[in-house]
């Protein structure tokens, strides 16, 4: 996935590793300025971030690539507090972080293929964090990253809270301190030909 610079314009090419063969490559014409948080997988479908309102979508069956709208989130909220994710009952999710609240909204798909996106659940950032009151900068908490299995990491005051989406349950992560705004979490790695002997905890690759 890239753009051309100039026209902000979105393209993919699909590589495969069975032929090593690049696909061509695959446009939209709408503009459209992708972010540099990574995609984010839901479904059959790859999801990326645009500066603005805008989503960016990638059918991995169809090779078909779309913009459309993102919820109607208010003016003035920070880019990098925003992170697309997976809702209920695999729809696609779109997490805002606006201080002192953090905001879940859920994409519905009607019969006729009409998209509309709706409130999923909102909750208080001192409940979530357990935070004493108050603190009203919105820059106190940070949305760092995503894990695909249902949590988002938060950075409050230089440390990192792991925070389940669906119980709305934090956890902090001890010894962990945040100097960047982005992680990329991880669960496991291993080396070609080594056999993976359990599932480790979860971990983040931090970049500054």
């Amino acid at each position: 996935m890239s753009t051309y610079k100039q026209y902000n314009q979105p393209f993919a090419r699909v590589y495969s590793s069975e032929t090593g063969i690049w696909g061509d490559h695959i446009l939209t014409e709408a503009p459209c300025e992708i972010s540099r948080k990574p995609a984010v997988q839901v479904g059959g479908c790859l999801y990326w971030l645009s500066i603005g309102d805008n989503i960016l979508e990638f059918d991995l069956g169809e090779h078909s690539l779309t913009v459309t709208r993102g919820p109607p989130v208010a003016d003035g909220i920070l880019f990098r507090n925003c992170q697309i994710i997976q809702a209920e009952n695999g729809a696609v999710g779109y997490a805002v972080l606006s201080y002192p609240r953090f905001e879940v909204w859920q994409r519905s798909i009607s019969a006729h293929g009409v998209a509309t996106w709706v409130m999923w659940k909102t909750v208080d950032m001192h409940t979530i964090l357990r935070l004493p009151h108050p603190h009203d900068d919105e820059m106190s908490v940070q949305l760092l990253g995503y894990d695909e299995d249902d949590a988002v990491f938060l950075c409050y005051d230089g440390s990192v809270y792991m925070v389940q989406i669906k119980s709305m349950q934090s956890k902090k992560l001890n010894e962990i301190h945040s100097t960047g705004n982005r992680c990329f979490p991880f669960k496991s790695f291993f080396t070609p030909g080594a056999a993976i002997a359990g599932r480790f905890g979860a971990a983040m690759l931090q970049i500054e």
